[in-house]
């Protein structure tokens, strides 16, 4: 790529990618930002659909968990295996490579590339016929979806200033709140239009009808909403591609800050390997993963489960008000930083601490009450406070590398939430609730010869052993998710051991 030298009025040479240049705004990026403010916002809002889009797929998965698991008569093993391992390690792997192809080409070309690949991959799960066929679909969709966040969180570092990028980047993780609403809403409103379909196979009504009699076929709803999540993708493209503008490498970063030609994968990952600051905040952001995705996926079972709701109501009572929880978490801890960074630098990991640990006794609460609205209070509590680090993960992941190694700090970031502590959550999740419920079963007088295998499968069961299996089932469920929340404790202590060494570990500030 042709490269230009620019110096500025303190007489430093710096060397920026001739992509989109501007060298008479150069010098006061690091105080405005690249472009006008109307502009940058446009962009940042750009980012923010991409990101609800990508991030309304993964929820809509648990969504719809138990139809899934009923579809395919999976065990709680099987399904935690499908929802974790498949999509999160994909994700993260393939996010590398998309991380080192971001830091050395257009990056605005890579993102539209990327959401045409995971929209025709997460229609083509609604087609699945089969565990496998599903398994497969959603290994393409992570593939697709890998390089949002390195490619988004490298442009949203050169369109805004450092002292910005907190409160931008927990805006940009509404994404995350937004995509849940937005998932259940629409899982809520199919669950509705074809409840039947989407719980035991029946026939739906009214749309579900019209639908079927174009079609010929039976579709299930969960199937259906696969489709109608992926078709926007294809009208986000392209105006991601025609409307976004590439900016300069390290346009935004302080003129302190010496321009570097793009280092290599492997000299960068030694240099995040060397910011003690970034290896606990990995370490945080990996249990704090961990334990969301594993409550993520299993959330709607479990209040069918232990509360007889149904898919539409989970996810209208429930899904809505935690996805606006987890939004008013993730922007009000980013708002809470900028104003008190001035201050208090360290507050970028301190207030992720005290959020993390905060979310543990709201959740065990809300699992373990009989009330419905008391649950739903708690419940809306623990995701409000264990959503506050989102922003501040990729923030830190930012902060302690020049411009030109960002995005592979965010895929390296990426690579240890999502995709270790996504795959981890759901299927350790998974074999708790089953090992649980093994122990009540063989702890009953009617079922001990069962394991929660066979409580799937035989359809000769006395009611007796039915109601014991429910009870095996919905209470290993609660226990197991019950132990996987206290690891937020533990990672609250990991975000305050990266507020010690943050200052020092700190690349381009936040001033």
């Amino acid at each position: 790529m042709e490269r230009i030298d620019v110096v500025d009025v303190v007489g430093r040479s710096s060397t920026i990618d001739n992509v989109n240049s501007q060298p008479g705004g150069v010098l006061a990026g690091h105080l405005t930002g690249y472009k006008t403010r109307p502009y940058r916002l446009y962009v940042l809002s750009v980012l923010l659909l991409v990101y609800t889009l990508s991030c309304a797929d993964k929820t809509l998965t648990s969504v719809f968990a138990q139809p899934i698991i009923s579809t395919f008569h999976l065990t709680d093993s099987q399904w935690g295996l499908l929802s974790g391992p498949p999509f999160a390690m994909f994700y993260a792997v393939m996010g590398l490579p998309f991380a080192a192809w971001a830091d050395r080409s257009k990056r605005v070309g890579i993102l539209a590339f990327c959401i045409v690949v995971w929209s025709v991959m997460a229609a083509s799960c609604g087609l699945a016929g089969g565990f496998l066929m599903l398994f497969i679909f959603r290994m393409g969709v992570a593939v697709g979806e890998a390089g949002c966040g390195p490619v988004s969180n490298s442009l949203i570092g050169d369109y805004f200033k450092p002292a910005e990028r907190p409160k931008v980047l927990s805006i940009w993780a509404l994404g995350i709140p937004v995509g849940i609403v937005t998932a259940n809403l629409l899982g809520g409103a199919i669950a509705g239009l074809h409840g039947a379909a989407a719980s035991n196979g029946g026939s739906g009504t009214g749309f579900a009808h019209l639908l079927l009699g174009i079609l010929g076929v039976h579709v299930e709803g969960w199937r259906l909403a696969f489709v109608l999540v992926a078709a926007p993708g294809l009208l986000i493209a392209p105006l991601v591609y025609f409307s976004v503008k590439e900016p300069p490498r390290g346009y935004s970063d302080p003129p302190t800050v010496t321009p570097q030609a793009a280092p290599g994968f492997v000299p960068s990952l030694k240099e995040l390997l060397h910011k003690p600051a970034y290896l606990w905040v990995l370490l945080a952001g990996f249990q704090i993963a961990l334990a969301t995705y594993g409550v993520t996926a299993f959330q709607a079972p479990l209040l069918q489960r232990m509360h007889g709701l149904s898919a539409q109501h989970a996810a209208i009572q429930f899904g809505v008000p935690i996805g606006i929880a987890t939004a008013f978490g993730s922007l009000l801890c980013g708002w809470m930083i900028e104003k008190l960074t001035p201050r208090y630098f360290s507050a970028v990991a301190w207030l992720p601490a005290i959020g993390a640990v905060a979310a543990a006794p709201f959740y065990l609460i809300a699992f373990h009450s009989t009330d419905l609205d008391q649950a739903r209070i708690f419940w809306v509590f623990g995701a409000f406070f264990s959503h506050s680090s989102i922003g501040s993960q990729f923030a830190i992941g930012q902060g302690v590398v020049s411009g030109r190694s960002r995005a592979v700090a965010i895929a390296v970031v990426l690579f240890v939430t999502s995709g270790l502590g996504g795959s981890v959550g759901p299927y350790l999740l998974g074999g708790i609730s089953d090992s649980f419920a093994s122990f009540y079963l063989h702890s009953s007088s009617v079922a001990a010869g069962l394991s929660p295998h066979l409580c799937k499968i035989q359809s000769n069961l006395t009611s007796a052993q039915l109601d014991a299996c429910h009870f095996a089932s919905s209470h290993g469920l609660r226990d197991s998710i019950s132990l996987i929340v206290c690891i937020f404790i533990s990672a609250g202590v990991c975000f305050a051991m990266c507020g010690m060494r943050l200052k020092k570990d700190y690349v381009v500030g936040l001033k």
